[in-house]
């Protein structure tokens, strides 16, 4: 059942009721032009930071992130180019 708030009818025998939950998420997806690349990395708390994944230069990929969650994006230019920009970040 999916209705919320529930009600029902308190039948003769006992009844075990259970509450599910699903984290609420949203899709970030990141970009590394030709000449670098970028690491990916998020937090719940601003403080502790995990690494998650490196998109290649020339590549495209996609994270599922929990809504609240910090992400941190690391330009890494490679060698010969320089970092000139962000786009896109809100």
């Amino acid at each position: 059942m999916s209705s919320n708030p529930v009600t029902f009818q308190m039948p003769l025998s006992g009844v075990t009721i259970t509450a599910h939950f699903t984290l609420e998420t949203f899709t970030l997806t990141v970009t590394a032009e030709q000449g670098g690349s970028v690491a990916f990395y998020v937090s719940p708390d601003n403080t502790t930071w995990t690494q998650v994944g490196t998109v290649s230069s020339g590549q495209t990929y996609s994270w599922t992130v929990p809504v609240g969650y910090y992400v941190r994006l690391q330009a890494i230019p490679a060698s010969g180019y320089l970092f000139s920009g962000w786009g896109g970040v809100p």
